[in-house]
Parts: structure tokens; C-alpha cells; sequence
């Protein structure tokens, strides 16, 4: 993202941590850390596919620096809150 020149962003209720949300599934779903490493590709219930690699590679992303207005909807059931505040 740093090759753009973005200053001022604005989002509707988005996956600020991706790391998060991730996690999440997991927990909801049972699954720990090293059942997810040795599948390296997890099906979800809800039809959903969970990748340990793109788990990895998310995990030394560059951070967001600009400028960001979020509009969080109240009854918004995928996005945790908490996430949004922390980002």
C-alpha cells in the first residue's frame, strides 16, 4: 500500500484484522493452532475456507498509516467490534 498516496480513507464496517477474524473462526469452530498448521487448509461449516499459508503471510504485513473513518454497523455480526477500536 505504501506505493499509493492515499490520504483520507473511509470504510463500512471492514476486516481491520484480518489475524482476527481468522482467529475467531478458529476459536468458534474448535480448532487450535497446530490442527490449522498440519491442514494447512481448513473447511469451515459455514462453507468458509481458512488457509494456514495466507494465515502466515498476513502475519508480517505492513501496518495501515492513513488517516480513516469507519462506519461500524451496530448489528453487525462479522466484524468484532473490539478490532475496530483496536485499529
Amino acid at each position: 500500500m505504501s506505493s499509493f498516496n492515499i490520504k483520507t480513507a473511509f470504510f463500512v464496517s471492514p476486516f481491520v484484522s484480518m489475524k482476527s477474524f481468522i482467529e475467531s473462526q478458529l476459536c468458534k469452530n474448535k480448532i487450535n493452532m497446530k490442527q490449522f498448521e498440519e491442514s494447512k487448509i481448513i473447511a469451515l461449516p459455514n462453507k468458509q475456507t481458512l488457509s494456514y499459508d495466507f494465515y502466515q503471510s498476513i502475519l508480517n504485513k505492513d501496518t495501515w498509516n492513513t488517516m480513516t473513518y469507519i462506519l461500524y454497523g451496530e448489528k453487525d455480526k462479522v466484524v468484532d467490534k473490539n478490532s475496530i477500536f483496536d485499529f
